[in-house]
C-alpha cells in the first residue's frame, strides 16, 4: 500500500516516522554537535519542523542508553 492510499492521519504518521529516521541517522553518523543549519542541509527538512522532530527524538531517547543532547542551536547523539 502506497502512502497515497493510506488515510491522511496514517500517512502523516508514516511521513513523520520517516523524517525522524533521517534526523536520527544524521545525528548518529556525525559523532559531533551539528547545527540546525547542518541538519537541515543533511536531511532537507524544514527548520521549523526540524525543531519539533528533534524535541520528539530527544524525548524518545529518555530511557535509552543513547542520548540526544542539545547545546544552544546544536544537537548531538
Amino acid at each position: 500500500m502506497d502512502h497515497e492510499e493510506l488515510p491522511l492521519e496514517d500517512a502523516e504518521r508514516v511521513r513523520e516516522a520517516e523524517l525522524l529516521k533521517k534526523v536520527e541517522a544524521a545525528l548518529f553518523i556525525s559523532g559531533r554537535f551539528l547545527s540546525l543549519k547542518e541538519i537541515v542541509t543533511l536531511t532537507n527538512i524544514n527548520p521549523i519542523l526540524l525543531r519539533t522532530l528533534l524535541d520528539d527524538l530527544k524525548d524518545s531517547y529518555k530511557d535509552s542508553a543513547l542520548e540526544i543532547v542539545n547545546k544552544g542551536e546544536s544537537w548531538k547523539m
